[in-house]
């Protein structure tokens, strides 16, 4: 009876250590961080636990951030299943909304879904005369592309260059200055453009995008 009254001792002496490096383990996510069970590193989340706010996340931990793997669901009960990077989604995943069910797949981005393609931006095809063609995006504050045709490292006029849209829609094309601004964009976007050289391109995150057009020096 001693020995099981000792044993009894420990179990409560280990789950109270148990339950205090619990409650030591921080959440750096402030709509996650009410309680947390799972593994720790020094005094943070890291590794496979469940943290419980507002929201809730089950999956994996990295630095006190949902970092990897795992499941996040909102207080309204929508929800995402897929990757996570420092606290954001990142990769692959899908979202789920609970008030109509919509389902969501493809990949996010710092916490923004850019499509159903790894890449946002994709070059389709380009001509012999192009040297490069890089897309980059500015901003999320509205759906337009500018296009910049380059040579020598410095821009030249677009005035010429024309547009014939394969997929998506847009309001307005203006000239201004030296690029061609493609304004009020429906994504996903493709465009074939011809001018000084002739390319194909997709872009499939909503945003600001600049493409800028390295023209061969020759």
């Amino acid at each position: 009876m001693r020995k099981i009254i000792i044993g009894v001792g420990v179990v409560m002496a280990l789950f109270t250590i148990h339950n205090a490096q619990a409650q030591d383990c921080k959440v750096n996510l402030e709509s996650i961080s009410g309680t947390y069970e799972g593994a720790c590193k020094k005094g943070l989340a890291n590794g496979f636990g469940e943290a419980k706010g507002k929201d809730t996340y089950k999956g994996e931990f990295k630095k006190g951030l949902p970092h990897g793997k795992g499941v996040y669901t909102w207080e309204n009960l929508d929800m995402y299943e897929g990757e996570f990077v420092k606290g954001k989604m990142e990769g692959q995943g899908v979202f789920t909304a609970k008030s109509d069910q919509e389902v969501i797949t493809g990949y996010w981005k710092d916490g923004e879904y850019i499509g159903k393609e790894k890449d946002p931006f994709n070059l389709l095809n380009r001509g012999s005369s192009i040297m490069s063609v890089k897309g980059v995006r500015l901003s999320g504050d509205k759906d337009q592309v500018d296009i910049v045709f380059l040579k020598k490292g410095k821009r030249i006029s677009t005035q010429e260059i024309t547009l014939r849209k394969v997929e998506g829609n847009f309001a307005n094309i203006i000239q201004n200055g030296f690029k061609k601004e493609i304004q009020q964009i429906n994504y996903p976007f493709r465009v074939m453009v011809s001018g000084p050289g002739s390319f194909e391109f997709k872009i499939s995150q909503p945003g600001h995008w600049e493409v800028n057009v390295e023209l061969m020096a020759n």
